[in-house]
């Protein structure tokens, strides 16, 4: 959500400022957060989208997609360097 109005909002840290809310390739919706006292922005995760479309008669159209992306980005690979 690109064109988000800039609201604050209440959170466990204190007042922030809910900058933006997105979806990430593995399907996570996401919030940015600002932190006026903090001088700082946090990502949080809020939920999934597969939970977020729950009960409102929209689904993800391939899920065998979403799983694979999912697997895909788990990995994780050691470098060393000599």
């Amino acid at each position: 959500m690109k064109d988000l109005i800039q609201t604050e909002i209440d959170t466990p840290d204190g007042v922030a400022l809910l900058e933006q809310i997105y979806i990430t390739e593995l399907g996570h919706v996401m919030a940015r957060v600002y932190y006026k006292k903090k001088g700082i922005r946090i990502n949080k995760r809020l939920t999934n989208l597969e939970e977020l479309l729950q009960n409102t008669g929209l689904s993800v159209k391939d899920e065998e997609t979403m799983k694979l992306k999912k697997l895909r980005a788990k990995r994780v690979y050691k470098t060393t360097y000599g």
